[in-house]
């Protein structure tokens, strides 16, 4: 028959209880030497760290400073530059579109008064022209001339006026986008030519010239040279 033997319980360690039978470990104290160290060790460490945050704002900084720098050279560049509009050249009268409006019927010797409109319809703006030297008009009956505006005056002297085309752009009201000259204008002019109901004789001599009789006329338009209107008709009663 076996038998027990007693066991002794070990007694358990509590923590911060030294252990029966050892001695307490001491605490190791730092020498002046070691402590001196460690302080030069933080005072190290802490200037590694602030030449690290100083060089990471100076570089920042110095990117900044280029890209405004940058914006500011961009802006005084678009507010000196200056653009350059090819001058305008005559109207074609293939891009005008001429509007007329003319009396079917006059009375003798009251002559006829001949309105005209001009409207560009080219892309480009151009120069019309509407001096007596340029916008003539000649009245004819039975294939003799009876008037023509070169040889007699045919109104007020008209001057050189600018048609913008459809390229023309309104002004910006910043200011920053260049605009044509001709923005912001009509791209319509009218005129007026009249014929005084005389034939028109050698040096247009008024107390010369004759009432034109009752009949059958034709009048055209010519521009620069070069005919505008076609041949109209209109009855002098």
């Amino acid at each position: 028959m076996r038998t027990r033997q007693a066991v002794n319980p070990v007694a358990q360690h509590r923590p911060g209880q030294a252990r029966r039978g050892l001695a307490p470990r001491p605490r190791r104290t730092l020498s002046p030497q070691e402590r001196q160290r460690l302080v030069w060790i933080g005072k190290g460490v802490a200037a590694v760290l602030g030449v690290i945050v100083i060089s990471v704002l100076l570089i920042w900084g110095t990117a900044a400073y280029r890209e405004m720098v940058r914006q500011q050279n961009a802006e005084a560049a678009a507010r000196a530059q200056k653009t350059v509009y090819p001058v305008p050249s005559s109207c074609a009268p293939g891009d005008l579109e001429v509007r007329v409006n003319l009396p079917d019927t006059v009375a003798v010797g009251a002559g006829a008064t001949v309105n005209l409109e001009f409207v560009n319809q080219g892309v480009e703006d151009c120069l019309l022209d509407t001096s007596a030297e340029s916008l003539t008009m000649l009245v004819t009956s039975g294939g003799q001339t009876v008037w023509d505006s070169q040889v007699c005056p045919a109104g007020d002297a008209g001057g050189t006026l600018l048609l913008p085309g459809s390229a023309a752009t309104a002004v910006d009201p910043a200011g920053l986008v260049p605009t044509p000259a001709a923005a912001g204008l009509s791209s319509s002019a009218t005129a007026s030519l009249h014929w005084d109901g005389k034939v028109s004789g050698p040096g247009c001599a008024a107390d010369k010239a004759t009432v034109a009789g009752a009949g059958t006329y034709h009048l055209r338009v010519a521009l620069g040279g070069e005919d505008v209107l076609g041949d109209r008709v209109f009855v002098v009663r």
